[in-house]
């Protein structure tokens, strides 16, 4: 997901390009971690407590550690780098199989589970389509794709298309072509993640562009609170707050990235199974889950299927909720899983 909405987090800076907030009252830890910085075209920043005794020089092995693995899912997975190893698979031939880093073949396997789940809602493999209309690296256009074309991108795309066994991968078509910015930024969340569990760290939080994913509250406190943007709203503006702990929340918006033509705005979330822009009057889907990967995928997916069909899939799906943001002729309303009550503050 391409994250659209402002953001805070409680220590003191405002994180322009991020997808919702985290309020933390400022908590003195001797064995205290943050680290910032910016990656895949954004911003970073970590927060871990409880790893032991905190010193300089730690500190800089961990951010060592964080920038190692940004720029190894950066080589791999980037839409914007023609030698990344996703650029490489979607120049290859239709039909030669070409042997993925287990990282890929992790972030690929996870897709297609999402792309099943919610009924092709979520589909990497048409990236085609979405650079046809001017995003995921492409140029930007100031028209729309005609009819023609986007049928072309559809024939030549979508999960359908791919062959996956273990490793290996083949493309069915030769135009096919792969873009992971809709799971790939939750999936180094995870990584980092993981990174800082493994150095000992227990409470922790995790945020890339937006897509955050939290352990333990900070001491003294019962969770991070994560903000939800307001769409339209004044930057910064919220609409609502989650506390949460042991989970990830991503969300996705329509009304930041896209472009305008004629007078009608057209959105760079698009739907797989026409290949435009949604049109489901979604304006943000936030979801909860139990890792950021799964998070980020699901509220790209969401915004697409609509409400109804939203709540559908969510109610299948253990340990996840989400909180959409629908417009309607009253302003904004709320559609909201059961279980997000629990996340929720006003």
């Amino acid at each position: 997901m391409s994250p659209q909405l402002a953001a805070f987090l409680a220590l003191g800076f405002l994180l322009p390009n991020s997808a919702k907030a985290s309020e933390l009252r400022p908590v003195a830890a001797a064995d205290e971690l943050r680290i910032e910085g910016r990656a895949q075209g954004t911003t970073y920043h970590l927060r871990a407590i409880g790893g032991g005794k905190g010193n300089a020089l730690r500190t800089d092995a961990v951010r060592g550690r964080v920038e190692a693995e940004l720029h190894r899912i950066d080589e791999l997975m980037s839409a914007w780098r023609a030698d990344s190893e996703i650029e490489r698979f979607n120049r290859s031939a239709a039909g030669v199989p070409f042997l993925l880093s287990p990282e890929n073949a992790e972030i690929l396997k996870r897709s297609e589970r999402i792309w099943r789940l919610t009924g092709g809602a979520f589909d990497p493999a048409i990236g085609g389509t979405i650079r046809l209309w001017g995003f995921g690296g492409a140029p930007r256009r100031s028209d729309v794709p005609s009819d023609e074309e986007i049928a072309a991108s559809l024939r030549e795309g979508g999960f359908a298309n791919v062959v996956r066994k273990g490793r290996s991968v083949v493309k069915r078509a030769p135009g096919l072509c792969i873009d992971l910015s809709g799971i790939a930024q939750g999936f180094a969340v995870d990584r980092l993640f993981d990174l800082l569990r493994r150095e000992g760290y227990r409470s922790v939080l995790v945020e890339i562009g937006g897509e955050v994913r939290t352990g333990t509250p900070p001491p003294g406190e019962a969770a991070w609170r994560i903000g939800i943007e307001e769409p339209g709203g004044d930057e910064g503006a919220l609409h609502a707050t989650l506390a949460v702990h042991d989970a990830a929340v991503s969300t996705s918006g329509d009304y930041r990235s896209g472009f305008n033509v004629g007078g009608t705005r057209y959105s760079h979330v698009l739907d797989p199974h026409d290949g435009r822009p949604i049109r489901t009057g979604v304006a943000s889907a936030t979801v909860v889950a139990p890792d950021s990967a799964t998070a980020d995928a699901l509220a790209t997916a969401l915004m697409v299927l609509g409400p109804e069909r939203a709540l559908g899939v969510v109610d299948k799906l253990a340990h996840v909720d989400c909180l959409l943001l629908v417009r309607g002729e009253n302003g904004l309303r709320e559609v909201r899983s059961p279980g997000m009550s629990r996340w929720t503050r006003r």
